[in-house]
């Protein structure tokens, strides 16, 4: 299986090269179904670029590091207030019109970081946007009793079409609680003072079973569960209560085929096996099912991993349901190849009772 791993991987970085655009971004699509066929087109946005950087920054390869240099040049141009950036790029016609989130922040600013790029000085208007009980908003926005930490991020970023969604969106949007956005805040940020309470939250929303996984935007658990491995991973140790839980529920829902229904999640679920150190018959499945649906290219097929709702005006429970798709076979790739690269390198150096089936 070693050589056909490193000849999927090389097709995979292969595909991710040809298909970046010139000026760095990898494409966003966005559709009106799940399988992302009906009225699929590109929908420029910075999130699918900034996954992808971060799962190909697991592989060592030589077009890896151009494609990461160019990508990281995409995330300068489209940085607005120091340190700060919205979902859709300024290439796209409806880019003012969501105000910026912590979410495309969080993870656009690991990268840089963890790229040898200057940190930027977010944090402490990131930690302002907490609720009282100290879990992260998604939209950044002043609030009430919580001034900006500085005059230069007093304003936010706010324009006139973003302040106009706030305004309308209502408090339940603007006061919104998202658990994979606070997986990603920790994930930048770590384990500190400061993202304590976001941890809790995700520990006891995992272990207690509570049913939902409290996400607006990504509609899969297991989007939740790769976002706290990889969070849990690279600097947040205390997420590790939430392991036995989180690969139970993972065993019990994979299906007869090795997948998790198609290679987006499949990818998801063996990445997040993978941050934990958790080697078992679920992991070897996962891997055995993407090798066999890898496409002749290089890639494998786009998939949703992330919905705009049908109504931002109101609680998850009363979004009306997804309202548009977004995924693209460049992020599914990138997932996938991820994983694989992971599943070589702990398989490599792993021994005894943490590697045994």
């Amino acid at each position: 299986m070693s050589n056909t791993i490193t000849l999927s991987i090389d097709a995979a970085i292969e595909f991710l090269r040809i298909q970046q655009l010139p000026y760095g971004e990898f494409k966003t699509c966005a559709a009106l179904d799940e399988a992302m066929q009906e009225s699929c087109h590109f929908d420029s946005s910075l999130f699918v670029t900034a996954q992808v950087v971060y799962s190909i920054s697991h592989l060592q390869d030589a077009r890896v590091q151009e494609m990461k240099r160019k990508a990281l040049g995409f995330f300068r141009e489209q940085m607005e207030v120091p340190g700060l950036w919205r979902y859709w790029s300024s290439r796209n016609t409806v880019h003012p019109s969501l105000p910026i989130d912590l979410d495309d922040t969080s993870c656009i600013s690991y990268v840089l970081k963890v790229s040898g790029e200057p940190a930027p000085a977010n944090a402490g208007v990131m930690l302002a946007n907490r609720s009282p009980e100290g879990l992260f908003y998604t939209w950044l926005a002043p609030r009430p009793g919580r001034p900006a930490p500085d005059d230069e991020h007093a304003h936010y970023g706010l324009n006139p079409e973003s302040l106009l969604f706030l305004i309308f969106a209502g408090p339940k949007q603007f006061d919104q609680i998202d658990s994979v956005v606070n997986a990603n805040v920790v994930l930048y940020l770590g384990e500190n003072e400061g993202t304590a309470s976001a941890i809790a939250y995700l520990t006891n929303l995992i272990v207690s079973q509570r049913g939902s996984h409290e996400s607006l935007f990504y509609p899969h658990a297991v989007s939740l569960y790769y976002a706290v491995s990889r969070a849990y991973v690279h600097g947040a140790p205390a997420l590790g209560e939430t392991i036995p839980e989180i690969e139970r529920r993972l065993t019990a829902s994979q299906r007869d085929d090795g997948s998790f229904g198609n290679p987006l999640l499949t990818g998801l679920a063996a990445n997040t096996l993978l941050n934990f150190g958790v080697n078992t018959q679920c992991l070897e499945a996962c891997v055995g099912y993407l090798l066999t649906c890898q496409a002749t290219d290089g890639s494998w097929r786009r998939a949703a991993m992330y919905v705009e709702p049908g109504s931002y005006y109101g609680t998850m429970e009363e979004s009306q349901g997804p309202g548009i798709f977004y995924g693209s076979e460049e992020l599914t790739t990138a997932l996938c190849v991820e994983a694989l690269a992971k599943y070589v390198s702990l398989r490599a150096e792993g021994s005894g009772d943490a590697w045994s089936s």
